[in-house]
């Protein structure tokens, strides 16, 4: 599984996360424990998730540098998105509890001024 609060594990943080995704089945919920920050680099994908939520209780921090994120299928030197879920139908974010907020932290500054190719 994923191992939280250690910038080092962030792609075997996105890589587990990838793998429990796939393993989702439709009903089933995946949950981002409440009081951990999980480091990952972007690249987290999974084809055609239905009829699930995941559970943010804790955080999700995007925290690689962007020149060490894979590369976008299409064009290598491009990085890829930090969540794609092509395909997906009835896909929830949510939290466990009223009142408790967890975070989706994309590193904001980094990407500012950050040049697109399409």
């Amino acid at each position: 599984g994923a191992l939280p609060g250690d910038s080092s594990q962030r792609q075997h943080n996105t890589d587990a996360l990838n793998a429990a995704l796939e393993r989702l089945q439709p009903g089933d919920s995946l949950v981002v424990t409440e009081g951990e920050t999980f480091h990952l680099n972007g690249g987290v994908r999974v084809k055609r998730l239905r009829d699930v939520s995941i559970v943010v209780d804790g955080t999700l921090f995007f925290s690689a540098p962007i020149r060490e994120w894979p590369g976008q299928p299409h064009c290598a030197e491009c990085p890829a998105d930090a969540m794609a879920f092509p395909r997906a139908r009835n896909v929830t974010f949510t939290s466990s509890r009223p009142g408790l907020v967890g975070t989706l932290d994309g590193g904001g500054p980094k990407w500012w001024g950050y040049p697109i190719h399409g």
